[in-house]
């Protein structure tokens, strides 16, 4: 498969968003795709990222700061895999610490 770079104005239209809202999780370092000669550079394994960071933030409501840890935590799993072979991706989710312990 031929590796893929677009521009963040060609990703925006890739993901269906404005270029406005995906230079936005840049910005507040949701997404952090490399720069070069003043462009941000998008592949395959970032589309994936902001495909999710976009349903999770569409969907859910997730604050910034979540959705910043989900997507370098995703981003460090891809690394580890090719993610041109990944047929599907599951989302499980836990209560965290303590709160659902009755009192």
């Amino acid at each position: 498969m031929q590796a893929v770079e677009l521009k963040l104005k060609q990703a925006s239209a890739v993901l269906g968003v404005t270029p406005k809202d995906l230079q936005n999780l840049v910005q507040l370092k949701v997404l952090r795709p490399p720069r070069r000669d003043s462009f941000y550079w998008f592949d395959t394994t970032l589309l994936l990222e902001a495909k999710l960071a976009f349903y999770l933030k569409e969907s859910l409501g997730t604050s910034t700061e979540l959705l910043a840890r989900f997507t370098e935590a995703l981003s460090r799993n891809l690394r580890e895999k090719n993610p041109t072979k990944l047929r599907y991706l599951w989302l499980r989710s836990r209560p965290a610490g303590d709160e659902t312990t009755p009192v």
